[in-house]
């Protein structure tokens, strides 16, 4: 087990996480998933910086919790749908760590038999639905499959993830919009770990919260950080979820990229470049005009 995931010693800090209502065995089991999870991406990200995994990959060190909190109160039959950032909510859902990693390596052996990369992971028989490289696409993907509850009559329900660069993109809110006047059984995610790609969410985001936005819809919602599982619902409610890594971004995330490539690995919080806003930095970029005659 390596040091940052290694639970032994001294007892760390008690972080006031509400566990009442919670078994030791739940307990347990929710934090056996999240160092599953951190196990996992801590192990792929160098391998992907090497070149070892092609294409490289997005992991999600530092929120965990929240897709686990959130599985926690989702059935084996209900579906979990994501964005390109998607190995703990995958791990979460049931997803076999092999198949995964398999899929990673582009191996025969991957639930996408190779062909996906780590950004098209799916086991449908786990209730995963998959994830994509389209910003706010796996909310989409959830959308679909509560349309096909609702039709069928099914009591199940689906859940969408996506980041809070996924929240300034307009599919996202017609998918907010349609569950909403359909009432289906959704319930919407949103991942806020302060950064969309590079981008501070204060940088590009107006209003005080994601949440808040569902109002405009007639829905209900919340917003957590990383601590309590939110309740389950169905009627299309649509559940703000802060991240961990929006408060303290986490020096562990990152985007991995292969050598050679034109992206690079990136730190949120740690390292990042302050900016001025964005109206300032045109301006600099723009040539003055000529002077007329």
């Amino acid at each position: 087990m390596r040091p940052h995931t290694d639970v032994s010693g001294d007892p760390a800090p008690d972080p006031g996480i509400d566990l009442a209502g919670a078994s030791a065995d739940q307990a347990r089991e929710w934090l056996d998933v999240m160092l599953l999870i951190r196990e996992f991406e801590t192990a792929a990200g160098p391998l992907a910086a090497s070149g070892a995994i092609p294409s490289g990959l997005h992991t999600a060190i530092g929120q965990e919790a929240v897709a686990v909190g959130v599985v926690s109160v989702l059935g084996r039959d209900d579906v979990a749908a994501a964005p390109h950032r998607s190995h703990h909510i995958a791990l979460a859902k049931g997803m076999d760590p092999r198949a995964m990693m398999a899929e990673l390596f582009g191996k025969a052996t991957g639930c996408a038999g190779g062909r996906g990369g780590h950004m098209h992971l799916a086991d449908f028989g786990a209730g995963f639905f998959g994830s994509n490289g389209i910003v706010g696409g796996g909310a989409g993907l959830a959308l679909g499959a509560a349309l096909a509850q609702s039709y069928r009559g099914d009591r199940r329900v689906s859940a969408g993830f996506f980041g809070d660069g996924g929240a300034n993109t307009g599919r996202v809110w017609e998918f907010v919009n349609l569950a909403a006047a359909w009432r289906l059984p959704l319930l919407l995610i949103c991942e806020n770990n302060g950064y969309a790609v590079e981008t501070r969410v204060g940088d590009a985001m107006a209003g005080e919260s994601v949440a808040r936005r569902a109002a405009g819809f007639g829905l209900p919602a919340m917003s957590a950080a990383s601590t309590a599982p939110p309740r389950r619902s169905r009627g299309g409610s649509v559940t703000g979820t802060r991240s961990s890594g929006c408060v303290w971004p986490s020096p562990l995330a990152a985007t991995w990229t292969t050598p050679g490539t034109s992206g690079r690995c990136r730190e949120p919080g740690r390292g990042s470049p302050t900016r001025s806003p964005a109206p300032s930095r045109l301006r600099s970029r723009t040539p003055a005009p000529s002077p007329t005659a």
